[in-house]
């Protein structure tokens, strides 16, 4: 799903693929089953569709939310770093209920943090003029 969608958005919600591994508790085969080739892989694949749709669907002024559920920094943080070095138009915006969550780029949650799967967060904000 690299190929540019139809239309333009104002809000979109990308639940990219990833490595699943915030949800190792759940599926723990995933711990033997993903390889350092599969996470690069599907980081090359998060950041193409990241970029198609931004580029391609979000207008001006338009929140992207990014997610996955994932625990790894190289999908979630470092890949919104990453993206923020290459978009000057682009913006975290915080989110106010994930507070205790947060990194430097976006909210991971852990699932030692709570009952649950590990999650990341990160919600940006394009504008022509940041």
């Amino acid at each position: 799903m690299t190929l540019p969608l139809a239309g333009k958005f104002n809000k979109i919600i990308l639940d990219a693929p990833c490595s699943a591994l915030g949800t190792i508790r759940r599926n723990p085969d995933i711990k033997v089953l993903r390889t350092p080739n599969d996470i690069q892989a599907i980081k090359s694949l998060q950041s193409k569709i990241l970029a198609n749709l931004w580029n391609n669907n979000l207008t001006d002024n338009g929140y992207l939310l990014y997610t996955t559920c994932s625990i790894l920094a190289e999908e979630n943080q470092q890949q919104i770093k990453e993206f923020l070095a290459k978009n000057n138009n682009a913006k975290i915006i915080e989110i106010d209920i994930l507070e205790k969550y947060k990194t430097s780029y976006g909210y991971q949650l852990l699932p030692s943090q709570q009952d649950g799967d590990g999650f990341y967060y990160c919600l940006l904000k394009k504008n022509p003029y940041f």
